[in-house]
């Protein structure tokens, strides 16, 4: 009995030795109206991520860019299915392609990561006579990606 509790806990330390990485993103990031920021640099030079969370979609993307010794990028989508809306914090996405027949379907390909970041947002407005036109441009103001 000893003996099996003993190779128990040498397979649970083994199994929790792998360790995740980090990659923090170099924020304050603009991105725009539409809430894309693209090609944020990270403490990795060789990678950025870009991220995509349309306001009001009930998702957004995330993307990794890797950049290899021969200088070619490498880019993999991932699909988290929340909204990108107030502070996130290790929200899971899903490594797939897009897949277009007769309807578009979202096929996973098997890898997971985990964005957490946080999301300011200001307005700005225009007036024209009596009406008032306002437009939200979102920040990306902290952010990471665990994989």
């Amino acid at each position: 009995m000893f003996k099996k509790g003993i190779c128990a806990l040498v397979l649970l330390f083994a199994a929790g030795g792998a360790s995740a990485t980090t990659l923090t993103l170099a924020t304050p990031v603009s991105c725009g109206t539409l809430k894309q920021c693209e090609n944020v640099p990270t403490d990795d030079p060789a990678t950025t991520v870009s991220v995509y969370g349309g306001p009001g979609y009930p998702f957004f993307y995330v993307y990794l860019n890797v950049t290899d010794a021969t200088g070619i990028v490498h880019t993999t989508e991932y699909k988290a299915n929340q909204s990108s809306v107030g502070q996130l914090t290790l929200v899971p996405a899903q490594s797939g392609q897009l897949v277009c027949g007769p309807a578009c379907v979202w096929v996973p390909t098997g890898s997971v990561i985990y964005f957490s970041g946080l999301f300011n947002t200001s307005l700005t407005c225009t007036r024209s006579g009596r009406g008032q036109h306002c437009t939200t441009h979102y920040t990306l103001v902290s952010g990471s990606v665990d994989y």
